[in-house]
């Protein structure tokens, strides 16, 4: 393992001279590569960013692994991307706590070590204030993923999406959406509940009504039929009466 040096701009050299050899080999604060590829910018963030989260470093373009110094044909437009492609890093890394990363942590150096032959430096600085273990002051990516610095290799690991305040907005807001959707759904369902109620509770007093209504007929026609009963029996009892008075006489 790579001794850690206090500071990490000692493992600097102070002159670039090509096929000379890199005194320092790779490891917790040295990654080497041969030249910059615009299609490797995700593999160079999570480089950055599991140098940030240990003893800061520094990578090298220009040096091959075996440490000899080789440089990297460069234009004048490819340095604008490449010095843009580090400003657009802080857009998209921060602490875990939310807070964007201190504006100096990420330089960059062009050393010329021939003509249009430069090697390429990306100086990552550890955070004074990053507390070990404490995740708050963790670097990491805005989807979640970040990274530490092993030997000479990266691990990853995931700390959870941040949400900045228009994400936190656009979440309450589908959130209130959803809760008025629950809202709606259970007032029409009381609704309907309440309105099969009342058509049940109609129901039940026609019903009522109908059978008050036959109880009363009903009531009517047993005192009609009550009445011509006791009628039609007085009549035949006074039959039946002067049918007795003549076979008496």
């Amino acid at each position: 393992m790579t001794k850690v040096v206090d500071d990490i701009d000692k493992l600097l050299l102070p002159r670039y001279l090509l096929n000379d050899v890199y005194p320092y080999p790779e490891g917790v604060q040295l990654e080497f590569k041969k030249t910059f590829h615009i299609n490797q910018l995700s593999k160079y963030r999570e480089t950055i960013c599991a140098f940030l989260n240990t003893n800061g470093g520094h990578m090298i373009f220009g040096v091959l692994d075996n440490c000899t110094i080789q440089g990297c044909q460069l234009a004048d437009s490819e340095k604008d991307r490449i010095l843009l492609y580090v400003d657009s890093i802080y857009n998209i890394l921060k602490k875990t706590n939310g807070e964007n990363i201190e504006p100096n942590c990420i330089k960059i150096y062009f050393e010329e070590i021939a003509k249009d032959l430069f090697i390429i430096i990306i100086s990552c600085y550890k955070n004074n204030f990053l507390v070990s273990n404490d995740k708050n002051y963790a670097y990491q990516f805005l989807g979640g993923d970040s990274w530490i610095r092993m030997n000479a290799s990266n691990m990853k690991t995931n700390y959870g999406k941040l949400y900045n305040v228009q994400d936190i907005l656009n979440i309450k807001n589908k959130m209130y959406r959803k809760h008025d959707e629950i809202v709606n759904k259970y007032k029409k369902d009381y609704n309907k509940c309440e309105d099969n109620t009342i058509i049940f509770i109609n129901n039940i007093l026609i019903k009522k009504k109908d059978m008050e209504q036959k109880l009363e007929k009903k009531k009517e026609y047993t005192k009609y039929y009550n009445y011509y009963l006791l009628n039609f029996c007085w009549a035949i009892l006074f039959v039946l009466f002067l049918e007795y008075k003549k076979l008496s006489v």
